[in-house]
């Protein structure tokens, strides 16, 4: 038999594999979603509440900017969160470095669609017409890409890494509620 987190190989021998993330995985996947939905939260009141302070924004999107920076950041944080528990469940050696180039897609697109709008105003959104449109697929296809990438070794808890894929957003959405209660009508 097997000790834990240990393959039996040819010959009785065995060979590490590395800790199996078990039960801790969708508890952490909660923990964590929960201080992002808070964090999200924190975000959209400091970039409102201090809008006007920001050097070189317009005034006219005090409250587009701040609202649309949380409204994408979840979606987005959920698309990579999912990234990373099916590249680590499929076993990918790189998925640290896949998810990371996930994150960095999705996070240049809502830059160039917010960042116009940030500095001009409506003057901007013809930038954001093109950028936000394909945040979408790109969100959409990071966590499917995930799932299907080539693998080396068989997939680990998968169980595990579905319910930590349940966990995160439900948590998120808890988060940003507890600070943000009008979040909850929407």
């Amino acid at each position: 038999m097997p000790l834990h987190g240990c393959v039996v190989m040819h010959g009785g021998l065995r060979a590490g594999r590395g800790p199996s993330p078990g039960r801790a995985l969708p508890l952490a996947a909660a923990i964590a979603g929960f201080a992002v939905g808070s964090g999200l939260a924190l975000i959209f009141n400091l970039l409102h509440s201090n809008w006007a302070r920001i050097p070189g924004v317009t005034p006219a999107a005090n409250s587009t900017v701040p609202y649309w920076t949380v409204q994408f950041l979840g979606p987005i944080l959920v698309s990579v969160c999912w990234t990373a528990l099916a590249f680590h469940a499929r076993s990918v050696q790189s998925w640290k470095l896949l998810t990371a180039v996930s994150l960095a897609v999705q996070g240049a697109l809502l830059a160039v669609g917010l960042i116009p709008i940030a500095l001009a105003g409506n003057a901007g959104v013809w930038i954001s017409d093109i950028a936000q449109p394909l945040l979408v697929p790109v969100a959409l296809a990071s966590p499917v890409i995930g799932a299907v990438w080539p693998r080396g070794e068989k997939a680990s808890a998968v169980r595990w890494h579905v319910l930590a894929a349940a966990a995160f957003p439900v948590a998120l959405w808890l988060g940003q509620s507890l600070w943000a209660p009008q979040t909850l009508l929407v």
